[in-house]
């Protein structure tokens, strides 16, 4: 056999992509592939996102300059697309860009080494992999090509996939399909061995991970049973999940939240709009009062909580009324943290539809003065947390080139909090901290990040 080509993938969009990319680099090293820079790589490979319409041309363009560039410097390139982008478009990329040999959707992952082995050994062989499959296909997991220091003591665990909710301006069922649970005992295998090659922090994923199990490929296990299942665990010291939809939390996860100290104290919960008017547009099947009681439910049992959410603004017939309602709602709530942005049609969508389309211009305005906004919350929930003694989670070491050294130690490490917070570390001496717990006090406050120095023995 001929030498394998050399790959690289660029990952657009959320953490669900990530980790597939994960998974696939690990595959591709299993068959014999060799991980490059992209300006060495031979193969190109795109996991793409199409939740908006910003980072779907962002992989058009950069598809675009790869061809360029194989044609101007003679280089030898092969490209790949997967993720939402290949779900939605399929063949029009074989024909579209020549140098495309492979196209994989959402739910052909397993499948990709296989073939991608098959353009390698043959460039003039093209493919497209888009068919949903009725159950999800458990993969190989190859932890021994993982990498555990890269990783840092944490990895995503993927619990399910595509969503059956249709908010009316979202294209996820129709890029990943409807929804699928995987089975709980192939889950716990995941985290079980995942935690064997040293990962201690855990996030599972899902469009809507509230909602696990209850689909017609579930076993049984809803989604508080299966994380009971999983807390016991030895080894894991942290549990994150996401995304939760605020209409199918149930007062035993809340239970849980409250009673459970692995599980994160942060809740992404998205609102998308603080207008009930909107929100009934949406099609997001809840009320603001009914999010307001479940944000008091939550923060009853667990007072340390913080909630992060998305919000949406511009969305069709979104008047100024509407936007000042979604203002005051982050007024009453006080998020840690928000992921705004503008609304943008979605092929298929209901909200593609919708008359009475907001001006762009308009748009942006409503954003900046929303995030200007969320800033001084930020910044007040932040200070707050001025000499509180936390743990933090290490997961990077700082560049020689910002490695500094203050009264209190060595400015050398990054990690999180509890709350997911980014914290700057100053520890008492270099030595490696990957995916250590550091006891530390926070000493600085940041726009979205602390300042701490390490007040105990890192464990």
């Amino acid at each position: 056999m001929s030498k394998l080509p050399t790959f690289y993938i660029f990952t657009f969009g959320c953490q669900m992509n990530a980790n597939d990319s994960d998974w696939l680099k690990r595959a591709l090293l299993s068959y014999g592939f060799e991980y490059t820079t992209h300006d060495k790589a031979e193969l190109i490979i795109f996991n793409t996102c199409s939740v908006r319409d910003k980072p779907e041309q962002k992989v058009y363009s950069e598809i675009g300059r790869f061809s360029k560039i194989a044609q101007r410097k003679k280089r030898k390139i092969m490209i790949a697309v997967g993720g939402c982008v290949a779900q939605q478009v399929g063949k029009t990329l074989l024909s579209r860009f020549p140098l495309v040999k492979l196209v994989f959707g959402t739910d052909n992952l397993a499948q990709v080494p296989k073939f991608m082995l098959e353009v390698a050994q043959d460039s003039s062989k093209r493919f497209c992999l888009t068919d949903f499959n009725e159950e999800i296909n458990e993969r190989t997991h190859y932890f021994e090509m993982m990498n555990v220091k890269e990783q840092s003591g944490s990895a995503f665990v993927n619990i399910m996939q595509g969503c059956d909710n249709f908010c009316s301006y979202c294209i996820v069922p129709y890029v990943r399909g409807r929804q699928k649970s995987r089975n709980s005992q192939a889950i716990l295998d995941e985290c079980q061995g995942l935690i064997e090659k040293g990962c201690r922090e855990l996030t599972l994923l899902g469009q809507n991970v509230n909602s696990y199990g209850q689909d017609k490929t579930g076993d049984g296990t809803n989604f508080s049973s299966l994380l009971k299942q999983l807390l016991p665990l030895k080894g894991l010291e942290r549990l994150h999940f996401m995304t939760a939809h605020p209409k199918d939390i149930s007062d035993e996860l809340i239970e849980l939240l409250g009673s459970e100290k692995k599980l994160s104290p942060r809740l992404h919960l998205p609102i998308q709009s603080g207008s009930d008017k909107i929100l009934k547009l949406m099609n997001r099947k809840y009320t603001v009062k009914d999010y307001l009681l479940l944000v008091e439910k939550v923060r009853k049992v667990r007072s340390d909580i913080q909630l992060s959410t998305d919000m949406m603004v511009g969305f069709p017939d979104e008047s100024d009324l509407d936007f000042k309602d979604t203002l005051t709602i982050m007024n009453e709530i006080r998020f840690l943290d928000i992921y705004s942005y503008i609304y943008s049609d979605r092929p298929n969508t209901k909200s593609l539809m919708f008359n009475n389309k907001i001006e762009r211009k308009l748009g942006l305005e409503r954003l900046s003065i929303l995030q200007e906004q969320q800033k001084e919350y930020t910044k007040n929930i932040l200070s707050a947390m001025l000499g509180n003694i936390t743990e933090v989670f290490v997961d990077t070491k700082i560049s020689n080139q910002q490695l500094s050294v203050t009264e209190q130690g060595i400015l050398g490490w990054q990690g999180k909090d509890h709350f997911d917070t980014t914290v700057n570390l100053i520890v008492k001496e270099d030595i490696a901290l990957n995916g250590l717990i550091v006891p530390s006090k926070i000493i600085e406050t940041g726009q979205h990040s602390l300042v701490a120095v390490q007040v105990g023995k890192a464990w």
